[in-house]
């Protein structure tokens, strides 16, 4: 649900440009275009895990067999 939000959020910030540029008021609706596209992406890549795996690192190798070695 929250990719399907945050695409939203793509959206309308695509269409805030294209609404911006017909109307001659690029300039407000670039800026407000862009800083929405990108809360809404990332958005979309805190749904995927990419900023988890970014501040704690890469997973990391579990050694499974520990408990059963003397």
């Amino acid at each position: 649900m929250k990719a399907i939000s945050s695409s939203i959020i793509v959206l309308a910030g695509a269409i805030l440009i294209g609404a911006g540029v017909q109307h001659n008021a690029y300039e407000w609706a670039a800026i407000v275009g862009l800083v929405v596209g990108a809360i809404g992406l990332g958005a979309w890549l805190g749904y995927l895990g990419f900023w988890d795996w970014i501040l704690s690192g890469p997973p990391q190798a579990s050694d499974n067999n520990a408990e059963s070695d003397p």
